[in-house]
């Protein structure tokens, strides 16, 4: 990935800490292997902001890409412009909407489970929760899920009842999150290892 870049990129998604998104990349998306760490599903894209990192990461291992947001119409299409020979699809919907869920497990079936997932949609905790469990499916063993403002608590919750009631299976996880996102901002990014 290159550094350089993304830091210039940077400026379309302000509002993850930066620190927090390298510390996923470094100490777990980096150290996983190469071959099997190349296709990410992105769930809320907004903007697009932090689909640089993950589009660089798909990029730089040449994997795919594929984003859903219920608002396609914000996305900075400028973003998919650094990216010319990236494979990029984007679902337009409502992420616990059955049409949306059968329409990227069309491209799943398509192209192949992902390694990476990055949750960012609605932090409702019911949401989340549906989230976690139509997506799951298409992430493969010894994938990497993460989850974007893990510290608001409704975000929280829905993960400690997946946890707590066996929905999801994974082999280790842990949490990014600098001091400010601790006391202030509640950001954070929390990931899980499928088993």
């Amino acid at each position: 990935m290159n550094r350089e870049r993304l830091t210039y990129l940077w400026k379309y998604y302000p509002n993850q800490r930066e620190e927090e998104v390298w510390g996923l990349i470094d100490n777990v998306l980096n150290k996983r292997d190469k071959d099997n760490m190349k296709n990410v599903l992105e769930i809320g894209v907004e903007l697009g902001g932090s689909s640089v990192f993950w589009k660089d990461f798909c990029m730089s291992n040449g994997g795919f890409y594929i984003g859903l947001d219920i608002e396609p119409n914000r996305r900075l299409k400028e973003v998919d412009l650094a990216y010319p020979d990236l494979e990029i699809y984007y679902v337009d919907g409502d992420s616990t909407k059955k049409e949306t869920i059968l329409e990227v497990k069309e491209l799943i079936d398509a192209k192949g489970k992902v390694d990476f997932l990055f949750l960012d949609g609605d932090h409702a905790s019911e949401t989340v929760y549906l989230d976690v469990v139509n997506y799951y499916p298409f992430l493969k063993e010894g994938g990497v899920f993460a989850f974007h403002d893990y510290l608001e608590p409704p975000v929280q919750e829905a993960v400690d009842i997946l946890k707590r009631d066996n929905i999801i299976s994974y082999s280790s996880d842990g949490l990014f999150a600098t001091e400010y996102s601790k006391s202030v901002d509640n950001m954070g990014i929390y990931y899980f290892i499928k088993e």
